[in-house]
């Protein structure tokens, strides 16, 4: 019986037939922390807004990082870790309809602060753009920049504060343009339609993954499969990923459902997914309606990519991603979940 097979016999509750074999406290130990995934580096208090998404960067300059936040109208900023559920600032989308989608971070600029990039629906124009944020330090607000017609977000595996952008186009039948490479030139964000990194699908639902010399995709494809690309040849994934609460209905004349999925990361070999699940079963799950989440981490071996551990949450995990802390060589993963009570809540793990 292989390792993975174990863990899936374990957590569907069915008896494991060992015989007489004696079984050390040690390896038990290893199966725990299959199951329940690294230890945790720290925990926010519970914040009081019902959070869509969130974004880590170095937002005011030094050597400090920051967590922007972002409920459906509002942007907070919290210093990091998170201590203290009162936000060092927070901005109100002007737009009365407006409806915040995504964050994503990134300097763009030699020896720039971070910029914020906030991606929204504005309901009175039915558009769908992003917002370029710089924070001020001195007066503890957040700057409009500019504003570009693209949904933006980060694609890991193609250098470091790599973004990229796609155009939502009004169109029923294919509402999707081609994914471009985010440039920053003269104080301008826009899409690079030269370089030759073009993507295609949905860019929430992808990232790019280097190993063993071999540059693969990872993309949630259709009926929350996770599906591995490389030169041609694709391969799935055992189970289902990438549920969000977080959808727009694109167009808005349409029955098409974009979901803006959990960002999909690699770091160091490991592949780390979302799952949402629904206790209400299938129909729940087609309106978006979660009340629970898992992180998983998924390790290259033998030519494939199987669960190494699992972290479950009390409620929705509306998004993730990876921070190195100040002077430290090891990556922290951050959760940003939230429970029945509509309460927001940060847990970042040591990896």
């Amino acid at each position: 019986m292989s390792f993975e097979h174990f863990i899936n016999q374990l957590e569907k509750g069915r008896a494991i037939r060992w015989g007489l074999i004696f079984v050390p406290s040690l390896f038990f130990s290893s199966i725990s922390l299959a199951l329940s995934g690294p230890p945790i580096a720290w925990k926010s208090p519970s914040l009081d807004f019902a959070a869509v998404d969130f974004a880590a960067g170095n937002f005011i300059g030094g050597e400090s990082f920051q967590l922007a936040l972002a409920s459906t109208r509002k942007i907070f900023l919290y210093s990091y870790p998170v201590i203290s559920s009162s936000p060092v600032s927070v901005y109100v989308m002007p737009e009365g309809q407006s409806r915040i989608l995504s964050l994503e971070a990134s300097p763009l600029g030699a020896g720039a602060k971070a910029k914020l990039f906030v991606t929204y629906y504005d309901g009175a124009l039915g558009q769908v753009g992003t917002r370029v944020f710089e924070f001020s330090l001195s007066q503890k607000i957040w700057k409009p920049l500019a504003q570009i017609p693209y949904v933006v977000r980060g694609i890991g595996g193609t250098g470091s504060g790599s973004l990229f952008c796609q155009q939502l186009l009004d169109n029923g039948s294919f509402p999707l343009s081609a994914i471009y490479p985010l440039t920053y030139k003269e104080g301008y964000s826009s899409a690079d339609k030269s370089d030759k990194r073009v993507l295609s699908r949905w860019l929430y639902s992808q990232t790019a993954v280097h190993l063993k010399d071999q540059d693969l995709f990872a993309a949630i494809v259709s009926g929350n499969r996770l599906e591995i690309s490389s030169q041609g040849k694709e391969w799935t994934i055992p189970g289902s990923y990438g549920q969000s609460p977080n959808r727009l209905r694109w167009p808005a004349s349409s029955s098409h459902i974009i979901e803006f999925s959990p960002r999909i990361l690699f770091e160091k070999g490991l592949l780390f997914v979302v799952k949402n699940e629904s206790r209400w079963g299938f129909l729940a799950e087609s309106f978006g309606l979660f009340d629970r989440g898992k992180i998983s981490s998924l390790k290259w071996r033998d030519e494939d990519f199987e669960r190494n551990w699992t972290r479950s949450f009390p409620g929705v995990v509306s998004d993730i991603d990876l921070l190195y802390p100040s002077g430290s060589k090891s990556p922290q993963l951050i959760a940003l979940w939230t429970g029945s009570s509509k309460k927001t809540h940060l847990w970042a793990f040591n990896l």
